[in-house]
């Protein structure tokens, strides 16, 4: 039994490199497009092959700009907004195959060092952005105390009692 499965392990790794061959041998004329998908954070030759074969190498007569691109995907938010509720943002219905190999790319952006991951970590945590200013208002000698927000009485600007106000003092 475990001739078997050797075997079969080896037959598939021989498809595997087969193709791999293959999909090297087609993207030779779009070498330099895959070189230049490549230098992108999270995107690697596979990735890069996949895209080019979802939407080409020259993109410039199907889509005027990034954000015709990202729609025609399906990667934008949908924005259902009316009288000012906000209703479902889930994605748009797009090219399937291009959706999930750019959520891979992203997700391997985003566990790189860089301004990818920076971006994506001062999203998810806001507060990460106060805590930053506050420190560098400390480093330069102001004296910063952090005070929640009261309701304002007048009926023209109230603030939520939820946001914190930061104030600081100039050093003496």
């Amino acid at each position: 039994m475990g001739r078997l499965h050797l075997d079969r392990t080896g037959h598939l790794e021989a498809m595997i490199a087969r193709l791999d061959a293959q999909i090297e041998a087609m993207m030779t004329p779009f070498q330099a497009a895959r070189d230049l998908l490549i230098t992108t954070p999270g995107i690697g030759p596979l990735s890069a092959a996949a895209v080019i074969s979802e939407i080409g190498a020259d993109v410039t007569g199907f889509f005027p700009d990034d954000a015709h691109l990202a729609s025609w995907t399906g990667l934008c938010p949908g924005n259902h907004e009316s009288a000012g509720r906000r209703r479902s943002g889930k994605r748009r219905k797009g090219n399937q195959h291009l959706q999930s190999i750019l959520v891979e790319c992203a997700w391997a952006a985003v566990r790189h060092d860089g301004y990818l991951k920076s971006l994506y970590h001062r999203h998810l945590d806001p507060d990460r952005e106060t805590r930053r200013l506050i420190a560098r208002l400390e480093a330069l000698g102001h004296q910063v105390t952090l005070q929640p927000a009261v309701w304002s009485h007048t009926p023209r600007r109230p603030q939520p009692a939820s946001q914190a106000g930061v104030l600081f003092r100039l050093p003496s």
